[in-house]
């Protein structure tokens, strides 16, 4: 300060030295004053982040607010487009051989079954050889007989059959004689020593049947008297129970 000047020259001094202070504190708020706004809004923003996410549970991304729908902050990437054909499998249908569509907007894919055709070539066969069982041998008949003319004369003879049972039990039997048109009819027949049998016409045959069984191991003569017109004494057929008589 001027302490030689008069008191009121020091006194404008003074007052246009507060002017200039005063002038110069304005100008430097108002220089600071952009950037104290930025602060403010920045503070408010970092309040308005933290009341939102608290709001959210922590999780960032979404604001969650009551009454509205909320919407993602994520979209995929486009992809490549995807072939119909690849990406609708065909569904199967109900009929057989072709396979229909999954949804009416869908595309339609169709399979033929293969046409499996019958093979023309002969199916081989398996000829398997034929097994037979070994054959037993055949026993002896049990039952024989032997033929034989006892008496002959101009219109008739006398005939035996000797019947024999080689079997170890009693068999029946029955004597079947055929003769050629000289013998003309029977006369008599008898079992020689055993209870008589008895007689039948089977057409051409002459047909003798035992009484009773002859016993095992033994023989019984049959006879008998046929009338004759000529000569002939010995019978076109003789059997025994089957078997062919032998002569005498």
């Amino acid at each position: 300060m001027d302490m030689g000047r008069p008191r009121h020259l020091r006194s404008q001094g003074l007052t246009r030295s507060r002017r200039l202070t005063r002038s110069k504190g304005l100008a430097g708020m108002l220089s600071h004053l952009p950037w104290a706004l930025a602060v403010a809004g920045l503070a408010v923003l970092a309040t308005i982040f933290g009341v939102a996410l608290t709001l959210n549970g922590g999780r960032p991304g979404t604001l969650a607010v009551t009454g509205a729908p909320t919407l993602p902050t994520w979209y995929p990437p486009p992809t490549e487009a995807v072939t119909p054909s690849t990406f609708f499998p065909p569904t199967p249908s109900a009929t057989a051989g072709t396979v229909g569509s999954a949804s009416s907007s869908g595309p339609t894919a169709t399979t033929t079954k293969p046409v499996v055709r019958p093979d023309p070539r002969p199916a081989p066969t398996t000829t398997r050889p034929v097994t037979r069982a070994p054959s037993q041998p055949v026993p002896p008949t049990a039952i024989t007989g032997t033929y034989r003319v006892l008496d002959s004369w101009d219109d008739g003879f006398i005939g035996e059959v000797l019947v024999a049972n080689a079997a170890d039990k009693p068999v029946a039997w029955e004597v079947r004689l055929r003769f050629g048109p000289q013998v003309t009819s029977v006369v008599t027949y008898w079992i020689e020593g055993a209870p008589q049998g008895s007689f039948r016409r089977d057409g051409a045959d002459l047909v003798f049947t035992s009484g009773v069984k002859l016993p095992a191991r033994s023989t019984v003569p049959l006879r008998f008297h046929l009338k004759r017109s000529w000569t002939g004494d010995y019978p076109i057929a003789c059997t025994v129970n089957g078997t062919t008589c032998r002569r005498a």
